[in-house]
């Protein structure tokens, strides 16, 4: 799921190697947020682990709602980090335009 092949190209996807972080991409686009919350419960201890999952999470969330109903419905630190990282990515991209 991290790279592979399709049709003869070669794929790349931003989780690399992490594979737990690919899947929870998946449950993320399609709007679930509760294995994104397990998946940067378990980086608190590796803050670059914590960075890599929450930049990559939140550009997948960045076009939905998902991370201001997930606040929503449960404010928690995980929550309140992917909101942020949305609202930057969400400012950049204001700013670009």
């Amino acid at each position: 799921m991290a790279a592979g092949l399709f049709e003869g190209q070669y794929v790349w996807h931003p989780a690399a190697d992490d594979r737990t972080l690919a899947s929870v991409c998946v449950d993320v686009r399609a709007g679930r947020w509760a294995r994104a919350r397990t998946a940067l419960a378990e980086t608190r201890g590796d803050h670059a682990l914590r960075a890599h999952r929450s930049l990559v999470l939140a550009s997948e969330a960045a076009d939905s709602d998902l991370a201001e109903r997930w606040l929503a419905e449960e404010p928690a630190p995980e929550a309140a980090l992917l909101w942020a990282r949305v609202a930057v990515l969400r400012a950049l991209r204001a700013a670009d335009a």
